[in-house]
């Protein structure tokens, strides 16, 4: 399948996270938690070379099919979309800004009702996110948790015993999460 075809698809789909089924979703729209991760003994994205970003998209992606972790996941080349495609996904929360430029190995990995997705090689080699309508944090945070553990297993995360998790960004280093509610 295409790319346009997949985001065809997406777009034919209801945003689960922007339903408004969610507990106090009448001050609530949507609960959101994202992790940054970082693959041990390999540059962040920033100083990585392209051939080490495109081994990082392959394992992601290798390791994400293998562990079934993102049900009925979606991947996208972020190189292979164009323009307005990747606008759309930016529209609905996917990816970040800093995701719309061209970087060989920069990938997407979706759950269809798009309450899941990692961007692989953003500022961070995994920025995992989870997405819930109305106010749901803690039903978020059960879901990230079980995606980190599966995905953890795999993937030799870089963690420092003092620090925690690295992040290319010092103020995500520790835990590497961001917990938000938009309401």
């Amino acid at each position: 399948m295409t790319e346009s075809a997949m985001i065809e698809m997406l777009l034919k789909n209801r945003v689960s996270w922007l339903s408004d089924s969610g507990p106090e979703d009448d001050i609530a729209i949507s609960s959101r938690i994202r992790l940054a991760r970082n693959l041990d003994g390999l540059p962040f994205p920033i100083a990585a070379n392209p051939e080490q970003l495109l081994n990082v998209w392959g394992a992601v992606q290798l390791t994400s099919v293998q562990a079934k972790c993102v049900p009925d996941q979606i991947l996208f080349e972020m190189q292979k979309l164009k323009e307005l495609d990747r606008k759309i996904l930016l529209e609905r929360r996917l990816i970040s800004r800093e995701f719309l430029i061209d970087k060989p190995g920069a990938g997407l990995i979706v759950s269809p009702d798009e309450s899941l997705a990692i961007m692989v090689n953003e500022e961070d080699h995994l920025r995992i996110q989870a997405l819930r309508p109305g106010f749901q944090l803690k039903e978020v945070w059960t879901v990230i948790d079980a995606l980190d553990t599966v995905l953890g297993k795999e993937l030799k995360f870089g963690f420092d015993s003092q620090l925690g998790y690295l992040t290319s960004c010092p103020t995500n280093v520790g835990t590497g999460m961001r917990a938000s509610v938009m309401l």
